[in-house]
């Protein structure tokens, strides 16, 4: 019982840390400060890998604001949103995508999955 409770401590602390970090990577995005594109990647793939998907709509979002052409980081959103099922947000993300790239072969998986 008592392993429940610490490891329960653990995670929310975790979490608690992960949103910290997160809320100061978009704090940075919005000053001059700038993230390459590298490692905005870097921390997409990294929190959706936790699934932490939530943290990749606010920081894939927060990005789009500033580099609205950045596809591979609309493809995150799209994920995201696909897995949080925002399906109409994720069709929004993905149509985007389409728009400028009829052929991608991810978006129109994502978009799929939708649909299914």
């Amino acid at each position: 019982m008592s392993f429940n409770i610490v490891s329960t401590i653990i995670m929310f602390l975790v979490a608690t840390v992960a949103i910290y970090l997160l809320y100061f990577i978009i704090l940075n995005l919005g000053r001059n400060s700038q993230l390459s594109d590298k490692e905005v990647l870097n921390q997409l793939k990294e929190l959706f890998a936790k699934q932490q998907y939530e943290l990749v709509e606010l920081l894939a979002t927060k990005y789009l604001e500033r580099n609205p052409n950045f596809i591979e980081v609309r493809r995150y959103l799209a994920r995201a949103y696909l897995a949080n099922k925002k399906y109409k947000n994720a069709i929004n993300q993905c149509d985007i995508i389409l728009q400028s790239y009829p052929n991608d072969i991810e978006a129109q998986h994502i978009l799929s999955q939708c649909y299914s």
